[in-house]
């Protein structure tokens, strides 16, 4: 996982077109130029960095947690297994939890791109009230 990062980073600072093909599918053209300044600005320690760090992440089954609210949010565009796959193992230890499926949008899509939406996802979670 790591060197297809480190990989695709290298090849869209070069700006092979092929990948900024592919990029320019991922990225609302609004928001394409500001996404390449980021992509430019990425040294391989930060992807290292990044990509260790998610890769060391592991929820805990422990059930004494089971007074944790989780809220999973996750896209169908890309990597919808893993998402199912997490959202799985999120209901089967955790029973205070709320799962919002972004259909057609990537991993992290709204975050990056569409902010708004996310606070107002968050806001719906976090304000006091029904937290499912």
């Amino acid at each position: 996982m790591l060197s297809f990062y480190l990989r695709v980073t290298h090849k869209a600072q070069q700006r092979d077109k092929k990948t900024l093909e592919q990029a320019g599918q991922l990225c609302p053209k609004q928001y394409f130029a500001r996404f390449l300044e980021l992509l430019d600005a990425m040294t391989d320690t930060t992807i290292r960095n990044c990509i260790r760090e998610v890769a060391a992440f592991r929820l805990s089954a422990d059930s004494s947690r089971q007074g944790t609210w989780i809220y999973y949010f996750h896209g169908t565009k890309i990597n919808e297994f893993l998402a199912r796959k997490s959202a799985g193992f999120l209901a089967k230890h955790y029973s205070k939890l709320t799962i919002k499926c972004f259909k057609g949008k990537s991993h992290c899509e709204n975050t990056l791109f569409f902010p708004w939406l996310m606070l107002k996802e968050f806001d719906s979670c976090l304000l006091p009230g029904d937290h499912g």
